[in-house]
């Protein structure tokens, strides 16, 4: 490996740099935060650091741009793939290089304090409503970048010195990002070592949408399009390869405790004054029953130290006959159950599920989980969150 940093590093050493200093300056500088959602899986850190290096090279004003991780530090090690597409983009020591949410403050008060003083613009990418605990950046919303539902909020982020909402529904908000460099400063990619930038966008494009496989459907013509460019510039010949790489390493859960496998890809919301978190869990559910003879209780403390009624697990993982295969599983606390039970019979008779009662008696005697099924394994959590939501709402 060369000695010589990559822009992508020196660009994050900048950013590393003007938040340290913001801690100590008596004037409040003007920041540009691009952060991806809370779930801060590949596809945000990515979308994140690549949108924020674009709209550091096309700025107009002197704003300091700052691509936010939302987590702490010390969740990245949950996140194997992530820290191999990173190195392979020029990062030598990607944890260590990255900005994460407690870069900005100890604790959430201390991170709010950091960013009202000091962010003059907020940009999202891979998700359109703010994270819960975020709501007061509203008014700072100036663009979004996003693959999922639109919610239909922040309807005024576009302007002057803004970029507006690109909200499709693509495999990956990567594609979307990759788009836009493209578009705007395709020099970042094929210029000297553009090719570091365009493999970390290859490599979550591919793994978002299993390569573009036809049995997940998560692809559509556009991420395809961006995959075949990236790759040209990339240089990677076997993307089945780099494919089933990063997704050993996504699913290489062995090493984690259930409390790390519950919030390691995990999403999170309030609807109708119902909390609620959705993780998704790269094993079977009677993989984790395996592993760990107290998961269900793993799940109920999960509740208890997030204060959520109701937690979702959705998992994924290959099947004795070597298929893609899907479960769901519903909990919801402080009511005996009511809620999930109630919440499950309704994505029985009504969703595009097709969702059965797991048959192998998983979680049977607990009255406050029920674990199903999902047939329809082409329903991700991007799907099946809007139903959550829904069906909140409702109440």
């Amino acid at each position: 490996r060369s000695s010589r940093r990559s822009s992508l590093s020196r660009f994050l050493a900048r950013a590393r740099s003007s938040v340290a200093a913001s801690k100590s300056s008596s004037t409040a500088p003007n920041f540009d935060v691009v952060v991806g959602n809370e779930a801060a899986d590949l596809d945000s850190m990515v979308s994140a650091v690549a949108y924020a290096l674009l709209r550091a090279e096309t700025k107009k004003q002197n704003n300091s741009v700052v691509p936010l991780v939302n987590i702490p530090r010390r969740e990245f090690a949950l996140r194997g793939e992530a820290s191999l597409v990173f190195q392979r983009a020029g990062l030598q020591d990607p944890v260590n290089e990255l900005v994460f949410v407690d870069d900005l403050g100890e604790d959430a008060d201390a991170v709010r304090k950091w960013i009202e003083r000091n962010a003059a613009a907020v940009r999202l990418v891979d998700h359109n409503r703010l994270a819960q605990g975020y709501e007061y950046l509203a008014e700072r919303v100036v663009d979004i970048i996003d693959h999922h539902k639109d919610e239909q909020l922040y309807l005024d982020a576009r302007g002057k010195r803004h970029s507006g909402r690109n909200i499709q529904v693509v495999g990956s908000c990567a594609t979307l990002v990759a788009e836009r460099i493209r578009s705007e400063a395709e020099h970042l990619l094929t210029g000297d070592d553009g090719a570091g930038l365009a493999g970390l966008l290859l490599s979550t494009i591919v793994l978002d949408t299993n390569n573009m496989s036809a049995a997940t459907k998560k692809g559509t013509p556009l991420d395809g399009e961006m995959i075949k460019y990236l790759q040209g510039i990339a240089n990677y010949d076997d993307l089945d390869a780099l494919n089933s790489e990063l997704t050993r390493l996504r699913s290489d859960v062995s090493h984690l405790t259930p409390a790390q496998l519950l919030i390691k890809d995990t999403k999170y919301g309030t609807v109708n004054g119902v909390s609620y978190g959705i993780a998704t869990v790269p094993q079977s559910l009677q993989a984790c029953v395996a592993a760990s003879d107290g998961f269900d209780q793993s799940i109920r403390d999960f509740a208890e130290e997030r204060k959520l009624d109701l937690v979702g697990v959705m998992t994924t993982y290959m099947n004795d006959n070597d298929e893609f295969s899907r479960q769901l599983l519903l909990h919801s606390a402080g009511d005996g159950g009511a809620l999930a039970r109630s919440m499950a019979q309704q994505f029985v008779d009504t969703s595009s599920l097709d969702l059965e009662s797991l048959s192998d008696a998983v979680f049977v005697d607990q009255d406050d989980m029920v674990a199903m099924q999902q047939r329809n394994v082409a329903a991700s959590r991007k799907q099946v969150r809007p139903l959550v939501c829904d069906f909140l709402a409702k109440l």
